[in-house]
């Protein structure tokens, strides 16, 4: 959902050293579903946009529509149908507005980012709806919120405002290495690009969208937080892959620009490297979520729970493999979808 920052000299020459077929294949070995109520649903959210003043003229309209969200969403979220999945189009329709604003001149100041992040973490947290002279993204931002939490326990909107609070702040930490010129490690961007890639907060909308709760305990289990940082991860590496050239037309960094530049990998290993590590994650998934029923016994959960974890790993497994077949598809990362790369 949304790419990294900062500036390498593998980010600006791209240099590989090895052809490669593209796009490349990755073993994500779970069906495509599509919600059926996807298509009206990308037109409700085309309308609020409209309304929130996202998308001012027609030219913004145009852009909104063309990655096709409400696909992301139909994809990612295929058993949800109605108010429901308009929810959560409109949540994808946001977080890529939200993404994009940062590619321009206010992803280098850093006074505007902190206002923006400070004043939308704030508002959140003390449940303010959006006020009529709002900024259309903080206008949008209050409406999603109000209305995700609508219904919900206390339990889960701690863990959702929290799970957004985080999102919120990877992006000032993202701007402060844009401006100050630095570089991170591997192993500390892949910790902040789960953070920043939303799956996180997406995945907690799964719940009210579907009608379901996972019981708090099931929630903090080291099963379920596993899995959680494994379906995250698995998704940030395939964007990471898909949207290497998006980041490199904006100078930002991505994963694949790290690896070629401190394990001296080309471009074709890194593509590699990539590959083999979202397959090792998906085997890990799958162990994880086969044990799940053990879960009922060692937390001493009612049995009827066990629906309430088989719909959340159902909800991991489409983020999974809903991101990857968007991402092939869609327009926002269209450049190197077909023939060789160098």
């Amino acid at each position: 959902m949304h790419r990294g920052t900062g500036s390498t000299p593998a980010a600006r020459d791209g240099a590989s050293a090895v052809p490669e077929r593209w796009p490349p294949h990755f073993s994500i070995p779970f069906p495509t579903e599509l919600s059926p109520d996807t298509e009206r649903a990308g037109r409700a959210g085309l309308r609020w946009a409209q309304e929130t003043g996202l998308t001012p003229g027609p030219v913004e309209r145009r852009a909104l529509a063309a990655p096709r969200y409400d696909r992301l969403a139909g994809h990612a979220y295929p058993r949800t149908e109605g108010q429901d999945l308009d929810l959560t189009v409109q949540w994808m329709m946001w977080f890529f507005t939200f993404d994009d604003l940062f590619d321009g001149p206010f992803g280098r100041d850093l006074l505007a980012v902190g206002g923006l992040t400070e004043t939308m973490i704030a508002a959140m947290y003390d449940g303010r709806g959006p006020h009529d002279g709002d900024l259309p993204l903080l206008r949008g931002f209050l409406d999603l919120c109000r209305r995700s939490v609508a219904h919900t326990s206390p339990s889960w909107r701690t863990r959702f405002h929290s799970d957004v609070e985080v999102y919120l702040r990877s992006y000032q930490w993202e701007a402060a290495n844009r401006v100050l010129g630095r570089t991170p490690d591997t192993d500390t961007y892949l910790e902040m690009r789960r953070h920043s890639i939303g799956v996180w907060m997406s995945l907690d909308l799964a719940e009210p969208c579907g009608h379901f709760a996972l019981p708090h305990s099931a929630f903090r289990s080291e099963a379920i937080q596993t899995m959680r940082r494994l379906c995250s991860d698995v998704v940030v590496l395939v964007n990471e892959v898909l949207s290497y050239d998006k980041d490199r037309g904006h100078g930002d960094v991505n994963l694949l620009v790290l690896l070629q530049e401190t394990e001296r990998l080309s471009f074709a290993e890194a593509v590699r490297r990539a590959q083999e590590t979202v397959a090792d994650d998906v085997r890990r998934y799958q162990d994880l979520e086969a044990g799940l029923d053990r879960l009922l016994t060692d937390l001493n959960l009612p049995p009827h729970h066990a629906s309430d974890l088989e719909r959340y790993a159902h909800a991991m497994r489409s983020w999974m493999r809903g991101n990857l077949d968007w991402s092939l598809a869609t327009v926002r990362y269209r450049r190197r979808q077909s023939g060789r790369v160098s």
